[in-house]
This record gives C-alpha cells, sequence and structure tokens, in this order.
C-alpha cells in the first residue's frame, strides 16, 4: 500500500488530503451542512463529493450581506451552525470528532463569528455552543434520517443538484 501524502508521489504532486475519508464519510460530512441550512430556510444549488471536482462540496444560495457590511449575532450564529454541521455530521457517523482535511470550515466560523463584533475567545464559545446544538438537532430522529438519506443518494450519484437535494431533505422523515 502506497502512502499518499509521500514525496513519491508521481511527479512529486500533493495529494488530495481528502482521500484520508472514505466517499461515505465525505457524504456524511456534506449531507450534515446541506440538511442544517435547508432546515434553517436556506436554498441549496448543488452538492458534490466527487474529489474530481473543483466545486466539490455544499453550493448555497446566500443571503446578502447587510450595507454595513456587518452581521447581527443571530445571523453569524446561523452561518456558525451550518458550517459546523458537515463535522458533527460525520462525529455522530463515525463516532470520532475529526474534521475533513481540507475543510475551511472552522476558519469560515471564525470569520462569521468575528464579522459580529465577536473576539476570538466569544467567537470560539459561539463556535462550540453552535456546534453544541447543531449536534442535538442531527441526533433528533427525523433529522438524521434527512442526512442518512442525502448521504446514500451522494454516495451513489457523486452530486445532485439543489432540486434533487431538497426533495430528499423535505421528504425524508416526514
Amino acid at each position: 500500500m502506497t502512502d499518499k501524502t509521500s514525496a513519491n508521489t508521481p511527479n512529486n504532486a500533493v495529494a488530495d488530503p481528502s482521500t484520508a475519508f472514505t466517499d461515505e464519510e465525505l457524504a456524511y460530512h456534506e449531507a450534515g451542512h446541506a440538511v442544517v441550512h435547508r432546515l434553517t430556510g436556506g436554498t441549496i444549488s448543488r452538492v458534490s463529493i466527487d474529489r474530481g471536482d473543483p466545486a466539490r462540496g455544499v453550493h448555497i444560495r446566500e443571503v446578502s450581506p447587510s450595507p454595513s457590511g456587518g452581521v447581527d449575532e443571530s445571523s453569524a450564529r446561523l452561518r456558525i451552525a451550518v458550517l459546523m454541521a458537515g463535522e458533527v455530521a460525520l462525529f455522530l457517523h463515525s463516532g470520532e470528532r475529526r474534521t475533513v482535511p481540507d475543510s475551511r470550515d472552522r476558519d469560515d466560523a471564525l470569520r462569521a463569528a468575528r464579522s459580529a463584533g465577536a473576539d476570538d475567545a466569544t467567537a470560539r464559545a459561539m463556535i462550540n455552543e453552535e456546534w453544541d446544538r447543531v449536534r442535538e438537532r442531527l441526533r433528533e430522529a427525523a433529522t438524521w434520517k434527512k442526512v442518512e438519506r442525502l448521504a446514500a443518494a451522494l454516495v451513489q450519484h457523486r452530486a445532485l443538484d439543489g432540486a434533487n437535494v431538497h426533495e430528499l431533505i423535505d421528504k425524508a422523515g416526514s
């Protein structure tokens, strides 16, 4: 078995760090983001776990920022919850608290908290609080069924458009 991260890769190419995760694990990570975003009223345009896809991940329709450029704490917490949902879903699926190696979710969550005026200590506290809230939400049977259904579809199809994602989430657990 070859170490994918060694300098002995062909032409010394940089290996994809996400190869340390199975497709199923990536699917649960992305499904967590998508389900929490959808359940909080968000719109999803596409989800992909295809490692060769430069647009891998969850693509959402962003809410326009306020004219001042900042956000209120409630909006920041909502964004943090969606960002942490991938990590939480992976934790609930695998039983281990891990992050996808190339994920920017925690950095983006920190930026979201700062945009609401939080200092670093307050921002980290907000992230931990939202992680716990998302964990409780995803542990609800009907919500977890949505994550499982979407993750299974992602493993099977590799990428789904927004309409398919919405249908899978909206119909699961109902």
